[in-house]
């Protein structure tokens, strides 16, 4: 395996004896997770208004949109991202600065592209 492809470093590699599902089928459901994910960001991020109503936590009111909504949902996919690197062994890529935030902000076709590149790169 080239080493520009094997760049998770030493403490995210050991090698296993598994049985299970064959890892290309888990990087075809992490794939399809990735682009439900990124869909799901973009859509609240332009079609939930800002302007919903707060809900109460104790004394002080959150927003919904952001506490709620979109907080989880980036969470999701940033270790959603960061499996699947792991997985392609590409995880060092999760160093580039604001990684998670680049790949939101790409279109559908764009993030298909990063994802087909990704792939077509790993030895999985």
């Amino acid at each position: 395996m080239a080493e520009a492809i094997r760049d998770n470093g030493g403490a995210y590699e050991k090698w296993e004896v598994r049985n299970g599902p064959p890892l290309g089928y888990v990087v075809v459901k992490l794939h399809a997770a990735l682009e439900a994910g990124h869909d799901l960001v973009r859509n609240i991020q332009r079609f939930v208004p800002d302007e919903l109503d707060h809900a109460s936590a104790g004394d002080r009111r959150v927003p919904i949109k952001d506490t709620f909504l979109i907080s989880p949902a980036h969470h999701a996919f940033y270790d959603t991202v960061k499996s699947y690197l792991a997985l392609q062994n590409r995880l060092a890529l999760m160093n580039e600065h604001d990684l998670v935030y680049r790949l939101m902000a790409l279109s559908k076709e764009e993030f298909e592209e990063w994802l087909v590149e990704i792939e077509s790169s790993s030895a999985v």
